[in-house]
């Protein structure tokens, strides 16, 4: 008889072990686990849910002084997905902060799965990435190449966005989309692919969504246009900004100039923009956080590491960080490496072609 042998493997191995699907699926739950910082939570509080949670198979750690049980600290939850529910149902009948807690816990819905591509196609000559400019008599070209490389939606912009410049007015946006609409609509282009529109013009994305686009990418968050998405069954994606891009593209702010780089203030910041925006909205739609728009190298970072957080508000994530500043003198590589390993739901990008092949070398690499 042979000897036991052992090997570190990946989690997802356990699917060769022929278990029942019960076990297997109760298996798979117990490793996806989730760490959850709760900032100012008092005493009794933290005592309490460390009881409930270890009651449940969780783990809490709590500050040295919260045995003390007279202030307000930091704890950590470690949790997975087995143990969220019954730790929820217990915090459900407790007061203080547990019960606000068990709400967070039940919106939590954090699945591994690779995002949709969205490519960036800008007919304007002043777009920030010279790459991604298109010529007329390139579009359909380029088009074809976005469906063959693996591009779920075309995203059209014809202004820039970039610091500092100037949007000259919906007259000049609409008169360079003209013949792009023409194009796509001679060539039946909305049956092949979902375009999107880059715009906060209500006429050129009236024009546009009549041709059949299917997305409103409005880095305004002007939420009245949403009203458009809902006449057309489109779907509006709101950006964090704030700025007003729609008089002057003046991009220079940080969220928290005046807080010297706390994480929690800018996740909370982000956080309650999209909060109170959503309350406005009644159309489908997707929250982006507008990396670059207005924020600082770790305030970009910041949003993209914990862009899990996000996923409580129950939307779906766009995540635009192709080529930006934050990733310094490697925008390319660690573009694609962040949008890649984002767990965002879409990703907008410059390259098609190399960020599909790194997606699917890391399916590839998931299936082994």
């Amino acid at each position: 008889m042979k000897e036991a042998e052992f090997f570190i493997v990946d989690k997802d191995d356990a699917i060769n072990i022929n278990a029942t699907p019960y076990a297997e699926d109760r298996f798979f739950k117990k490793t996806n686990q989730h760490y959850i910082y709760i900032k100012n939570i008092s005493a009794v509080a933290a005592n309490i849910l460390k009881q409930d949670a270890i009651s449940v198979g969780a783990n809490v750690l709590n500050h040295k002084n919260a045995i003390l049980g007279n202030s307000k600290n930091d704890s950590i939850l470690e949790i997975n997905d087995v143990n969220i529910k019954d730790l929820s149902d217990k915090l459900k009948l407790q007061q203080f902060s547990c019960n606000r807690l068990s709400n967070f816990l039940d919106r939590l819905k954090i699945n591994k799965k690779y995002p949709k591509i969205m490519a960036i196609m800008n007919i304007n000559n002043d777009s920030f990435y010279e790459n991604s400019r298109i010529k007329i008599d390139d579009f359909l070209t380029k088009t074809y190449d976005f469906i063959e490389n693996g591009a779920s939606i075309i995203d059209i912009g014809a202004m820039s966005s970039r610091p500092n410049s100037k949007y000259l007015g919906e007259n000049i946006e609409f008169d360079r989309l003209k013949p792009i609409f023409k194009i796509i609509k001679e060539n039946n282009l909305c049956d092949k692919i979902d375009f999107s529109l880059d715009s906060f013009s209500e006429k050129c994305l009236k024009n546009a969504l009549d041709l059949g686009f299917k997305y409103i990418n409005d880095i305004s968050a002007n939420t009245s246009l949403s009203n458009l998405a809902i006449q057309y069954d489109a779907t509006y994606i709101l950006m964090h900004s704030k700025n007003n891009y729609i008089e002057n593209y003046v991009n220079s702010n940080c969220i928290t100039s005046n807080y010297n780089n706390d994480k929690f203030v800018i996740l909370n910041e982000v956080y309650n923009f999209f909060k109170t925006k959503l309350q406005e909205i009644s159309s489908k739609v997707i929250i982006d956080f507008g990396i670059g728009f207005g924020k600082n190298e770790f305030e970009n970072l910041v949003l993209i590491k914990y862009l899990n957080h996000f996923k409580t508000l129950g939307k779906e994530i766009l995540l635009a960080a192709s080529n930006k500043r934050c990733f310094a003198n490697e925008r390319e590589l660690l573009s694609l490496i962040a949008h890649a390993k984002s767990g965002a739901d879409y990703i907008r990008v410059h390259d098609v072609k190399k960020q599909s092949e790194l997606l699917k070398y890391l399916k590839k690499m998931d299936e082994i």
